[in-house]
C-alpha cells in the first residue's frame, strides 16, 4: 500500500510541475477546449432546428401512388403515423434523447420534442392495435396490426 501511495504522490507532483511550467501544454489545452466548445455550439445549433412540417393529405396521396394502392379510409392516418416515425428517426442529429456528451447533452428543446413524438407514436400505434382494429370488445385483434 505504501508504494501505491508514493506513486500517486509522484504522479501528482509531476502533474503539478507540468501545469506550473505553463507554456505550450496549457495553451494547447485551452485552445483545444475552446475549439471543441465552438464546434459543439455550431453542431448544437444545427441539430436544434425542428423538422419541416408536411402536408398530410398530399404525403399520403404520394405514398399511395408510389405503392400502387388506393387511398382508402385509414390510409392517410397510417401514412401520417409512418411519416412522423420516419421524421423522428431521420432528423438532423438523429435521436438526441440518448446523448450523454455535448452538444446533445446541452439541448433541451429537441429531446423534449422527441419525447412528445415518441409518446404520440406509441399511443396512436396502441390505439390502432387495440381499439380501431376490433369491431367489438370481444373480437380478436388484427394479425397484421399486431405484427406491425
Amino acid at each position: 500500500m505504501g508504494q501505491l501511495s508514493e506513486r500517486i504522490q509522484d504522479y501528482r507532483e509531476r502533474l503539478r510541475d507540468w501545469w506550473a511550467d505553463g507554456g505550450l501544454g496549457r495553451g494547447l489545452l485551452a485552445v483545444a477546449l475552446v475549439v471543441y466548445l465552438l464546434i459543439a455550439l455550431v453542431v448544437g445549433f444545427f441539430w436544434s432546428t425542428e423538422p419541416e412540417p408536411f402536408a398530410v393529405k398530399e404525403r399520403a396521396d404520394q405514398r399511395a401512388a408510389a405503392m400502387g394502392l388506393e387511398n382508402v379510409i385509414g390510409f392517410t392516418t397510417t401514412s401520417t403515423l409512418m411519416e412522423v416515425t420516419d421524421t423522428l428517426l431521420h432528423k438532423r442529429g438523429g435521436y438526441l434523447s440518448n446523448d450523454i456528451f455535448p452538444p446533445g447533452l446541452w439541448l433541451d428543446n429537441i429531446p423534449n420534442w422527441e419525447y412528445g413524438v415518441l409518446v404520440q407514436v406509441r399511443d396512436f400505434s396502441r390505439a390502432l392495435r387495440k381499439d380501431f382494429s376490433r369491431s367489438q370488445s370481444q373480437s380478436t385483434e388484427d394479425r397484421d396490426l399486431a405484427i406491425a
